[in-house]
């Protein structure tokens, strides 16, 4: 019977594969966004069914020609103007 390898060796073996440090990176950094929208999302008090309604307006807002999009879109709430 082989003798079973660790979880460690494992990980320092696909690590050396080609490819396998960037495509580490883009789960880690993917993972990281994940993590940040969650908190965001959950600090509103929003539900991912919110979250999603707020996101489908905001990118049909976004395809709409620029002069109609003087104002904030509408799932944003207004934000006092920067000086």
């Amino acid at each position: 019977m082989a003798e079973r390898e660790s979880w460690a060796g494992i990980r320092e073996r696909r690590l050396a594969e080609p490819g396998a440090a960037d495509a580490y990176e883009a789960a880690r950094l993917a993972f990281e966004v994940g993590a940040a929208v969650r908190e965001l999302r959950v600090s509103r008090g929003w539900s991912q069914a919110e979250l999603a309604v707020r996101l489908c307006a905001l990118t049909s807002w976004a395809r709409t020609p620029s002069p109609s999009r003087a104002s904030p879109p509408p799932c944003l709430p207004p934000t006092a103007p920067t000086a």
